[in-house]
């Protein structure tokens, strides 16, 4: 199989299709249920599709571009999973096919080859989520837009305007899909002044492209007259570092263990045998360094799931390319690729179904509480569990706890009882779940609103 990609022929990747088809369905026949992310960018969809605008009508933290793809999704497939799923795998086959084709357009490795392709697309399967289409897969996307033009950039006889500005433009689409991806910009600029004779006119273009969209997000807030929303919904939420860990750093750690052994042997193998350009060098250490900010990215994203861990792919590949590329000895190399391949697959299986017990994904999926036995009702919850949501739509403006827990808590404030008012008026649920009873607070402030609903328990039934 090495030597089958190690020619320079495009149709090289149908082969890399085909194994990505392959273990995406492998991956959807392991997949045990719906993942907390999941549900969590499909109700954001749903209340979106409503016609509530996101972060006035819809509080939630989910950054504007991942919000908006998932609106897409749900008005293409509402609930249905096979086709997200499926998408997904159609995105990591053209980012495996794009990163292999900007490896050798920029001449990365002494010979044309599709190999980091091949690792690209396998593991990108280390875990079963990986096939969800959540934030993760749309950031990871705009990133390796960013790494081609950054690549471009460093080789100085490719510099343009156009290009460095794109690299901060891609930057800045990435922080509006995953809000933690704003620290590749800061790792992306000292690339920069490290590995670019970058001049202060062509840096002031790269800080405006990643400006930019978020300088038109913000004008469109403030023409609506909504950008305090924005900013407590979307930037100061997103700029909590309490790290929501669905998944441990031992966890983590063990998922990763096969590529970060072969890791390990690219680092012994390059330093011994490697015979690279000036700039294949510079590419080398760039590589490294966005390893360096991919794990650091990991560590203080807001939301740690496996396949968080997505942002690694790129560096790994191009790294483990070059160790079965220095292998003398064919036998050893195809053996090696092997073990990389089949141990890689195998690990994530055997994770999922609970046979290694250090690796834990419990915390991933959603906990059954009370309301779990309501169907297709339009509900909301006074809680930060959405276990309800399952098999009920969203209802009212509110999704995410740690956004609107003021809101009831402190119902004394003007403005809380005016988001509440105005809530109910354009998306009354027809059930109210309270399991920290703190409706009553906020229905003595909206007497009208007390009339319209029957309490029974924890819940609040809507008067027909």
């Amino acid at each position: 199989m090495l030597r089958f990609f190690r020619f320079n022929d495009p149709y090289r990747l149908l082969v890399v299709f085909l194994v990505v088809m392959l273990l995406g369905i492998k991956a959807e026949g392991e997949f045990p249920s719906i993942t907390i992310p999941e549900l969590k960018g499909i109700l954001v969809g749903e209340m979106m599709a409503d016609g509530k605008r996101l972060y006035s009508e819809v509080w939630d933290s989910t950054p504007p571009v991942t919000a908006f793809t998932q609106y897409i999704l749900d008005v293409c497939f509402d609930r249905a999973m096979l086709p997200r799923h499926m998408l997904s795998w159609v995105i990591i086959f053209f980012q495996a096919s794009f990163f292999g084709l900007v490896l050798i357009n920029n001449r990365a490795f002494n010979e044309s080859t599709y190999l980091p392709s091949l690792l690209f697309g396998v593991l990108c399967f280390f875990s079963f989520d990986t096939v969800s289409f959540t934030r993760e897969i749309i950031g990871s996307s705009l990133l390796l837009l960013a790494i081609n033009n950054l690549l471009k950039e460093i080789e100085f006889k490719k510099q343009r305007d156009e290009t460095i500005h794109n690299l901060g433009f891609y930057l800045g689409l990435a922080s509006l899909s995953v809000f933690s991806h704003l620290l590749f910009f800061f790792g992306t600029a000292l690339l920069l002044i490290l590995f670019t004779r970058v001049e202060g006119r062509r840096f002031v273009l790269f800080v405006f492209g990643f400006l930019l969209p978020h300088l038109l997000l913000n004008t469109w807030y403030y023409w609506n007259e909504e950008l305090d929303l924005l900013w407590s919904n979307f930037y100061l939420a997103n700029l909590d570092f309490n790290t929501l860990s669905l998944i441990s750093i031992q966890s983590l750690l063990l998922l990763g263990v096969i590529p970060g052994i072969y890791f390990l042997f690219s680092l012994i193998m390059m330093q011994r045998d490697a015979r690279l350009t000036n700039y294949q060098s510079q590419i080398l250490q760039v590589m490294l360094l966005w390893l360096l900010f991919g794990v650091m990215e990991v560590y203080f994203t807001r939301i740690r799931t496996p396949q968080a861990l997505i942002v690694c792919v790129p560096p790994l590949a191009y790294l483990i390319g070059h160790f079965f590329l220095l292998i003398r000895r064919k036998w050893i190399a195809e053996s090696m690729l092997w073990i990389i391949l089949v141990g890689t697959v195998t690990m994530s299986s055997l994770a999922v179904r609970n046979l290694i017990p250090s690796i834990r994904y419990s915390d991933l999926f959603l906990q059954p509480v009370a309301g779990t036995e309501l169907n297709g009702k339009k509900i909301f919850v006074l809680d930060n569990s959405l276990s309800a949501y399952l098999s009920n739509k969203p209802s009212g403006f509110f999704l995410e706890w740690s956004l609107f827990r003021m809101v009831f808590e402190e119902p004394g404030y003007y403005q809380h009882v005016l988001a509440v008012a105005k809530a109910f008026e354009k998306d009354p649920p027809e059930i109210i779940l309270d399991p920290n009873n703190l409706m009553p607070g906020v229905l003595k402030y909206l007497p009208d609103l007390q009339a319209r609903y029957r309490r029974e328990g924890e819940r609040y039934v809507r008067i027909n």
